[in-house]
C-alpha cells in the first residue's frame, strides 16, 4: 500500500467513521464496477429528518474524499433537507484516477489505461451506480449532478452523450481545456448529427481563472452551444468575481442546493 492510498484511505475513515452528531444519516458502501475496473467509495448522506414515504432530489457528486466532494457533504442540514447526497469516493492514488474517469477522449484524443476513460465512468455511472441508487430511491423529485475541475468536465461530457442520465448538471469550473480541449472536439461531431440537447446546464468559472484556462474555455463551449441553437438545451454561465479554482465551490453550493425545494 503506497502513501496515496493510505491517505486517502485516511480522509474517507475521518469523514465517514467519525460520527456526524445525529444531524444526517450517512453510510458509506464499497461499490465495484466491472465498466471501469475499479472499487469506489459511494457515500449516501440523508437529511437528518429523512422520510422514506417523501420524494427527494438525488444529488450525485464526484471527488467525494476530496476538496469539492468535503465541502458538499458539509453543507448545513437546512440546504440539504430536500436531498439525497451520492457521493463517489476514488480509492488509493485519486489523482490518476481522477484524469482516468472524468477526462474524455472520444473524439479520437490521447488515451490510455489511466487517462482519458470518460466513457466508461459514464457507462458505470449509467449501467451499474445509477440502477443501484435507482431501487433504494425509486421516485426521486429529480436527478442532478454536481462536479468541480474535472468532475465539472464529466457533468458536461455526461450531458452531450445519448443517454439524459440527469435533470440538471452543475458544472463548477470546468476542465474544458483538458486533452486538448477534447470536449469541443466531441461537441463538434454531436452538432453534425442533432439538432436537439436536451440538457440543462449550469457553468459556474471564478474571474481568477484566466491562468488555468479554466474561464476561457468554459465560455468557448457555453459561446460554442449557444450558437448552436439547439433544441431542449437550457444553459448558463455565471463568472464568479474575485474568485479563484478552490474557493468558487462554496461560494456557489448554497445557491445551487437552494434550487431543490
Amino acid at each position: 500500500m503506497n502513501f496515496m492510498t493510505i491517505r486517502t484511505e485516511l480522509i474517507l475513515f475521518f469523514i465517514f467513521a467519525i460520527p456526524s452528531c445525529g444531524i444526517s444519516q450517512q453510510t458509506i458502501e464499497d461499490f465495484r464496477s466491472s465498466r471501469t475496473g475499479d472499487s469506489y467509495g459511494i457515500i449516501i448522506k440523508k437529511p437528518k429528518n429523512f422520510d422514506s414515504t417523501k420524494s427527494y432530489h438525488l444529488v450525485y457528486f464526484t471527488d467525494a474524499g476530496i476538496n469539492s466532494g468535503k465541502v458538499i457533504l458539509s453543507q448545513p442540514e437546512e440546504n440539504i433537507k430536500n436531498c439525497i447526497l451520492i457521493g463517489i469516493a476514488h480509492k488509493g492514488n485519486w489523482e490518476t484516477k481522477r484524469q482516468r474517469d472524468l477526462i474524455p477522449s472520444d473524439a479520437g484524443g490521447y488515451s490510455d489505461k489511466n487517462f482519458g476513460q470518460a466513457s466508461k465512468f459514464y457507462l458505470f455511472m449509467k449501467e451499474e451506480l445509477m440502477p443501484y441508487i435507482n431501487k433504494k430511491f425509486s421516485k426521486p423529485k429529480s436527478k442532478v449532478f454536481i462536479g468541480h475541475s474535472f468532475g465539472g468536465l464529466q457533468a458536461l461530457y455526461m450531458s452531450i452523450r445519448e443517454n439524459k442520465l440527469f435533470d440538471h448538471y452543475y458544472a463548477i469550473s470546468p476542465s474544458v481545456w483538458a486533452n486538448y480541449k477534447e470536449l469541443m472536439k466531441i461537441e463538434k461531431q454531436y452538432a453534425a448529427t442533432n439538432k436537439n440537447y436536451n440538457s440543462n446546464i449550469s457553468i459556474y468559472a471564478g474571474s481568477l481563472e484566466f491562468l488555468n484556462k479554466v474561464l476561457s474555455s468554459s465560455q468557448e463551449f457555453y459561446n460554442t452551444v449557444k450558437e448552436r441553437k439547439y433544441t431542449g438545451l437550457s444553459i448558463t454561465h455565471s463568472i464568479i468575481n474575485g474568485i479563484n479554482h478552490y474557493g468558487i465551490v462554496p461560494k456557489v453550493l448554497p445557491g445551487i442546493f437552494r434550487q431543490f425545494r
